[in-house]
């Protein structure tokens, strides 16, 4: 569902994201790097996960992957596959929760993350530190 490149220590790479239930990291030759399939840290109360998109900030040690189609929450991962068990968001209509975060991007003009919550019609932001996965505000 989602592709983007990344630069990592100067190193291209790419992140895909689909639906069924996958985030996937490679080489632009296409070797896999690695690969997570199912709910985050395989935690049920997740479901249904169904990723749509995530963003990968320049010298970011984290990876945010937005489950738009599924829990609408935004789950961080590090640039190594890991799920760090932090994550944010939720289905609502109040600040801070989506009610599908179809897609989340790194603004470089704030220095923020960007999430766009297609249903309630809007985009929000968010801060976050570039080498830990801290909560959001």
């Amino acid at each position: 569902h989602g592709l983007q490149l990344s630069l990592e220590s100067g190193e291209p790479v790419l992140y895909h994201a689909n639906n069924g239930a996958a985030l996937h990291k490679t080489t632009l030759d296409g070797y896999l790097i690695w690969s997570v399939h199912g709910p985050p840290g395989r935690n049920a109360s997740f479901q249904p996960y169904k990723p749509t998109w995530f963003a990968t900030p320049p010298e970011s040690k984290m990876v945010y992957l937005a489950d738009g189609y599924g829990s609408n929450l935004i789950h961080v991962f590090t640039t190594q596959g890991q799920y760090t068990g932090r994550f944010f968001g939720g289905r609502g209509t109040s600040a801070g929760k989506f009610m599908t975060c179809h897609a989340i991007t790194y603004d470089p003009r704030r220095g923020r993350l960007l999430v766009t919550d297609r249903e309630n019609h809007r985009h929000q932001y968010f801060n976050f530190n570039p080498s830990a996965a801290t909560p959001m505000d």
